[in-house]
């Protein structure tokens, strides 16, 4: 590919930002990375990018990552702080501050990667999520990256930049994160805990779908302004994605089943602990993962040609194999 715009990617070194470049850079993108201070960037510097130290924190510092910049490709955000305080540091503010230096720096164009957080869950099993449903965030996080679509939108509006917001669900693929670890750690012991009965249905995101989604949302014009959601042809059963682990890991399981009224009260805790700065990660997983949070892709589809390739099967068998590889899991 011959792309003269050059383009700058937060939230690299990241699972999902480390797929993305890797990509941009096999594709012949000009890239910038915007890395904070003390991070590896082995893999970075191995891929030849450019690389500039930032926070998103400090305004003068993206200035200097935006100048001569096309595009942005904003990933940063925190999903498991310490309190939760952070998320809205972050998550919102941090995004604002993207979105003022990439506007005064002349940036074309501004794509988001926000969350299914955003808009909440699915009130009905049998109706999906789309972009003109009501948008219901109902924890710090959700309301966080909720928050930071609405500035977002007022930068679009105001005409100040050109943007997009994308809404990635559960991400699964190549060097999978700490979280999918100790999902796989848990299946592969046999006794995986399962919120709710096991079929409540999942969205889930297979990362090199999700990059092909982003490139192909942020060169197309018809993205400008719009939000979207990126996830797998279709949702999995909750026990479907746990079925396929084992089958990959080779193991039989018998899942702990968490009753749905655990899940509930998990929630309820969850949204306390928030109300009063704190955040426990393990009573945000339980509370949110006994829920439906599956979408519909068409929009995606229809406007910029959006087309999940990778199947579950395939993509759990390419998690697990990476992870093997890695030394991430044990060898069984």
């Amino acid at each position: 590919m011959e792309n003269d715009e050059k383009f700058l990617v937060t939230g690299a070194p990241g699972w999902l930002c480390n797929r993305l470049v890797k990509a941009m850079v096999d594709q012949g993108y000009k890239t910038r990375c915007l890395v904070l201070k003390g991070m590896n960037i082995e893999n970075l510097e191995k891929m030849g990018v450019e690389i500039v130290y930032g926070n998103v924190l400090d305004y003068n510092s993206l200035l200097s990552a935006t100048k001569g910049i096309d595009k942005v490709i904003h990933a940063v955000g925190i999903i498991h702080p310490k309190n939760a305080k952070i998320f809205y540091e972050i998550n919102t503010n941090g995004t604002e501050n993207m979105l003022k230096a990439s506007s005064e720096s002349g940036v074309k164009k501004f794509l988001y990667i926000s969350s299914n957080s955003a808009q909440g869950y699915n009130s009905d099993r049998k109706i999906p999520m789309t972009e003109d449903k009501p948008d219901m965030p109902y924890t710090d996080y959700g309301k966080s990256k909720w928050m930071a679509e609405q500035i977002v939108k007022k930068f679009q509006t105001k005409g100040k930049l050109q943007t997009v917001i994308l809404r990635p669900c559960w991400f699964y693929g190549p060097n999978p994160g700490p979280i999918m670890i100790e999902l796989i750690k848990h299946i592969q012991k046999g006794k995986p805990p399962i919120f709710g009965d096991g079929n409540n249905l999942r969205t889930m995101s297979y990362i090199d779908n999700t990059v092909e989604g982003i490139l192909l949302a942020i060169n197309n014009p018809k993205t400008n302004g719009n939000t979207y959601w990126i996830g797998d042809e279709k949702p999995y059963r909750l026990l479907d994605v746990y079925n396929e682990f084992a089958k990959q890991l080779n193991v039989k399981i018998k899942p702990m089943k968490i009753p749905w009224s655990v899940c509930q009260l998990a929630e309820k805790l969850d949204i306390f602990f928030g109300k009063i700065g704190q955040y426990h990660k393990h009573l945000h997983v339980c509370g949110e993962t006994g829920h439906d949070i599956w979408c519909d892709t068409k929009k995606a589809r229809d406007d910029f040609g959006y087309n999940p390739k990778i199947s579950l099967e395939e993509g759990i068998k390419n998690t697990v194999e990476s992870a093997r590889e890695l030394g991430l899991i044990d060898e069984r």
